[in-house]
């Protein structure tokens, strides 16, 4: 029964996520994450991408 709920469940029928007796996911709302500084590093770490590809275009 066990596989079955593994093998047959996707990531919309998670509601709550307990590992190692901590809980990292409760009613779908990551309890782990602070959703602001995630925001902030992926902002930071796209312009720097962004900048990066913009030097190799001008390369070629």
């Amino acid at each position: 029964i066990v596989e079955n709920l593994v093998y047959s469940a996707c990531a919309a029928d998670v509601d709550t996520t307990i590992v190692d007796g901590k809980i990292l996911m409760e009613n779908r709302e990551v309890k782990t994450l602070n959703e602001e500084e995630v925001y902030e590093i992926v902002q930071k770490r796209s312009l720097s991408l962004y900048k990066r590809m913009k030097t190799v275009m001008r390369r070629e």
